[in-house]
């Protein structure tokens, strides 16, 4: 996700039926393009720790500040070096760099360009991309490849 896309998540953005983050124009978001709308799958692990941090916040936002408010771009980009660093990733880390890392990661594991291009939102605008529509559910499985690269707790 863009930064202000993952600050602005409520818990209205998430379908827990379908297990999808939806990336929606909002009065307290506008997306890069209207293209940028779309679904995100979220992976089991995701799933878990989403679900049992929904029962424990009083925050509107999915990742709040401590003050329960929008995540400020500071603390997210101290987060975001906090974990490569903790990682052991020694570069200057940066959330478009981890979704570039995505794209690279799910390019790896040889799933499909056009899902790859429709989860990360960049959607160029050609005929063919514009009846191009993907179900999110069939992106499951797809998420879920990456979780092997997650250490087992």
């Amino acid at each position: 996700m863009r930064k202000d896309e993952l600050r602005s998540i409520n818990w209205d953005n998430v379908d827990w039926e379908n297990r999808i983050i939806k990336i929606r124009v909002s009065e307290e978001f506008a997306t890069d393009t209207d293209s940028s709308e779309r679904d995100i799958p979220i992976s089991d692990k995701l799933y878990d720790l989403l679900n049992e941090k929904r029962n424990k916040t009083k925050s509107h936002y999915v990742f709040p500040f401590t003050n329960n408010n929008k995540l400020s771009e500071r603390t997210l980009l101290s987060n975001c070096k906090r974990i490569a660093k903790d990682a052991g990733i020694n570069k200057n880390a940066t959330l478009h760099l981890f979704r570039h890392s995505f794209n690279s990661h799910l390019a790896q594991k040889e799933v499909d360009y056009t899902m790859r291009q429709y989860l990360i939102g960049h959607k160029p605008r050609t005929i063919t991309d514009y009846y191009t529509k993907i179900d999110p559910k069939l992106l499951h499985s797809k998420v879920n490849l990456l979780e092997d690269l997650l250490p087992n707790n």
